[in-house]
């Protein structure tokens, strides 16, 4: 054997050595964190592991937390019952009114948002986005959660490479169809963003472009390619005619050559869908945003540009 081979064997006697060493320290931490039972609030250690539903223990309600260790991989999973030993009392019950009823209850924000123009509501869940947005929202917060705990293990700039590779894209799926949800479903992602904001501190999230201006300059992109006839022809015939100027007035001075008809909406929900908004949005860019030639690359730069500009400081 020569000393090649033995240098090589020596280095994996290191490293299995290492290994072990690091299994067995991960498998003392786990042990001292399963064993933690009667030594101090449970909401402490529950914390760590699952803070929403931390921040609902305290000390008046008596409450146990028994740990177990699982699963097919080491390090292995922590699955933990929540147990109390006070009895639990309703306290609504006492209440003169009857808050079971639903007369009593407070409306969502579904039923609330969701009223069409004859003032009746929409029962089917097909004319709103609202609950979709709240749920990629959610989805979304729960991820910018893991990063806020994972913060002192990494720096602003990977926090905020992670939230454009990741969580960003989510946010902003097909979001040319629900662009034009309600202000309030639409401020759950801005919050979630802003939370991001806070992580990575003012220099870096001033980097960062809103997500309205970002699915604006998206739903023009998509309509630029639809207006130049690169769809199925079941989509060209949505597009919107291009508008003619017979007379030449203040209005037609002002317009670009590409500007369309807008779609006439009886309803609400059909004024904000993807053709009469983005329409509405096409009209209103100036005609310098549109190459001489067919370029999406150069259209998309020319709308960023002019949008940013438009965005208050």
């Amino acid at each position: 054997m020569d000393d090649t081979e033995k240098l090589t064997e020596a280095v994996k006697k290191i490293q299995r050595r290492w290994r072990l060493y690091i299994d067995v320290q991960v498998f003392k931490y786990y042990k001292n964190l399963i064993n933690f039972k009667n030594r101090g609030h449970p909401a402490l250690i529950l914390r760590s592991i699952n803070p929403r539903e931390a921040g609902l223990i305290d000390a008046a309600s008596g409450i146990k937390v028994r740990f177990r260790l699982a699963g097919p991989d080491f390090p292995p999973r922590i699955y933990y019952k929540i147990y109390t030993e006070r009895n639990i009392v309703d306290m609504c019950a006492c209440s003169p009114k009857v808050y079971y009823n639903n007369s009593n209850k407070r409306k969502n924000a579904f039923d609330v948002n969701n009223i069409s123009d004859d003032k009746t509501d929409i029962s089917t869940g097909n004319m709103s986005w609202n609950n979709y947005i709240e749920g990629i929202a959610r989805a979304a917060a729960r991820k910018v959660g893991s990063l806020y705990r994972a913060r002192k293990l990494l720096t602003p700039e990977s926090i905020l490479y992670l939230y454009k590779a990741t969580i960003r894209p989510c946010m902003e799926y097909c979001c040319h169809i629900w662009a034009g949800a309600s202000a309030t479903s639409l401020s759950l992602l801005d919050r979630v963003q802003k939370r991001v904001a806070n992580l990575i501190g003012p220099e870096l999230a001033s980097k960062l472009q809103p997500l309205s201006h970002r699915r604006n300059v998206a739903s023009l992109c998509l309509f630029y390619k639809y207006y130049n006839g690169e769809c199925s022809e079941e989509l060209q015939a949505l597009v919107p005619p291009r508008r003619e100027h017979p007379r030449q007035t203040r209005q037609a001075a002002k317009s670009h050559p590409h500007t369309v008809e807008i779609p006439r909406c009886k309803r609400s929900f059909y004024s904000s869908s993807f053709f009469p908004r983005t329409a509405r949005l096409w009209n209103s860019i100036p005609g310098h945003c549109f190459p001489n030639c067919t370029d999406m690359h150069k259209f998309k730069c020319n709308v960023n540009q002019h949008l940013a500009a438009l965005i208050p400081t």
